[in-house]
């Protein structure tokens, strides 16, 4: 992923905590111990639980978001909505969660999950992922703080 910024000239930090306030923020559901975003939710509304290995795989599944990802803009718009759902996340204050963004070629892909016992999206080595690059956003949404 660090290619990617430095290509684009982000600076991930800024980027990413920049997004302070959002009006208005997205809306969440949950569903079988799962936090969803509502406007996916009622896209996936075909899905369930149990058709999943998991409760990290559902929210992944329901909770994905596709952009384009050709340009410097592209990718910016990508990493504020990263920012958005990270905000409205903590501001729901229901545990840790984990943003993931993947780029590969011209199109990246935006999902997350709530952190659980025994479950996990990713590896833990993000450089095995060589058909795409992946950023791992982390939120603590025990602490509403900065």
């Amino acid at each position: 992923m660090q290619h990617i910024l430095s290509r684009f000239d982000i600076d991930l930090e800024t980027a990413v905590q920049g997004c302070s306030y959002v009006d208005p923020p997205p809306e969440f559901v949950k569903i079988d111990g799962c936090v969803i975003l509502l406007e996916e939710y009622e896209r996936s509304k075909h899905v369930n639980l149990r058709q999943f290995p998991d409760r990290t795989g559902y929210e992944c599944f329901v909770n994905h978001v596709h952009f384009s990802c050709g340009s410097k803009v592209d990718f910016e718009k990508v990493l504020e909505r990263a920012a958005i759902i990270r905000v409205a996340l903590r501001e729901l204050r229901d545990g840790r969660f984990q943003i993931v963004v993947s780029v590969a070629r011209d199109d990246a892909t935006l999902r997350f999950h709530k952190y659980r016992e025994g479950e996990k999206w990713l590896t833990d080595n993000l450089d095995e992922y060589e058909e795409e690059a992946i950023l791992a956003i982390e939120v603590d949404a025990w602490n509403s703080g900065p």
